[in-house]
């Protein structure tokens, strides 16, 4: 049975409805949820924490019927992004408050010292937080939060007001940690780089519903509409029809959609009926650029000859821009422009593997 278990609820705040969201975490799991601002991610999590009681619904927690249940009896640590801790305790002070405060306290498999040297903050115990930068904070918090030894963890966006590389070290220790102790959590976030490496299971809300939850690699390559490819990240989204299937395994099929005058070969899992009108995405990664050679010795479909726009550098990758029958954004590192000699204004051959490219039905 699933350790989390969120069935059909609903919860509204004002105007805003949550609707009908379903979806279970096993032991150890970390949920990762992104979604637009106002979509009712912060709801959702408040919901399950029990800040507000669902309108219909149920969640269980480790076998227990949580739905009703008070805050402080739930057992869940949550992490808000402005830290929330006490001004004129020290470090040390604000780490141990859950002990001086609850009555009920018990002891966490790890103990403070422990805790406190996961975290790298030894040297801080005698500091404010008004003299601990923003990661220190971040840090003081999550012991603190730690000790109270929760079932599961709640974040959210504890890390957005933080820079980059704070983001990133503080990122990886949460991981080490929320696996070491085998906690699951729920983290949300608007950074796609900190949902795909924290999650386990990725989850997509959009106007108060989970649009899609499943396995990374499954949300990151099969995304189930045109806004959840969108929102991830692909740009390559286009309409086409169906125009042949053809089984060629017991759990494959050749499938030949059109796209203007441009036919691409797709294999799937799934059959689709012929004259069908669907959408294909092409994640920028798996254009594939061919050598000359290359080009006269491949016999697969998907092969096309487009011209190079544009070439912008993005961090430690190149976005190349290309238009002719079609019109698609790749990526490349610098080597494989070099390698193969591509420049503004060029014709160059380019193919598109058929696992690559994924059938979004209407």
């Amino acid at each position: 049975m699933s350790f989390l278990k969120v069935s059909n609820i609903q919860a509204k705040i004002e105007n805003f409805l949550l609707k009908n969201i379903s979806f279970e975490l096993e032991k150890g799991q970390i949920l990762t949820i992104l979604g637009p601002s106002g979509a009712g991610k912060s709801l959702l999590l408040e919901t399950i924490a029990g800040f507000y009681t669902p309108t219909s619904g149920h969640i269980y927690l480790d076998n227990q019927n949580i739905t009703t249940l008070p805050v402080e009896k739930r057992e869940i640590g949550f992490m808000f992004q402005d830290f929330a801790l006490f001004p004129h305790w020290t470090v040390k002070e604000n780490i141990l408050s859950p002990i001086k405060f609850s009555k009920k306290y018990k002891k966490t498999n790890l103990d403070p010292e422990e805790i406190i040297k996961m975290l790298h903050i030894e040297n801080l115990l005698d500091r404010y937080p008004s003299n601990l930068s923003g990661g220190e904070k971040q840090r003081v918090a999550l012991a603190r939060s730690l000790i109270t030894n929760p079932k599961m963890f709640l974040f959210d966006e504890p890390m957005s007001a933080l820079d980059a590389r704070t983001r990133e070290n503080l990122r990886d220790e949460l991981l080490h940690i929320l696996k070491r102790l085998s906690l699951s959590a729920i983290y949300v976030t608007h950074d796609h780089v900190e949902a795909f490496t924290l999650g386990d299971l990725v989850g997509i809300i959009k106007d108060g519903r989970l649009i899609q939850v499943g396995k990374k690699d499954q949300i990151f390559r099969k995304p189930n509409s045109v806004f959840v490819a969108d929102f991830i990240g692909i740009e390559n989204i286009f309409p086409a029809i169906i125009i042949s299937v053809k089984r060629i395994s017991s759990e494959l099929y050749s499938i030949k959609a059109k796209h203007q005058q441009v036919i691409l070969e797709i294999y799937s899992k799934e059959e689709i009926s012929v004259n069908k009108e669907v959408f294909l995405c092409i994640r920028s990664e798996d254009i594939v650029f061919l050598k000359e050679l290359e080009e006269k010795n491949d016999k697969h479909q998907n092969l096309l000859r487009l011209k190079v726009d544009d070439i912008v550098q993005t961090d430690f990758y190149y976005k190349i821009f290309l238009n002719g029958e079609i019109s698609l954004k790749a990526i490349s590192l610098q080597e494989t422009i070099r390698k193969h000699k591509i420049n503004i204004g060029k014709i160059t051959s380019v193919y598109i593997s058929p696992e690559s490219i994924h059938i979004i039905k209407n």
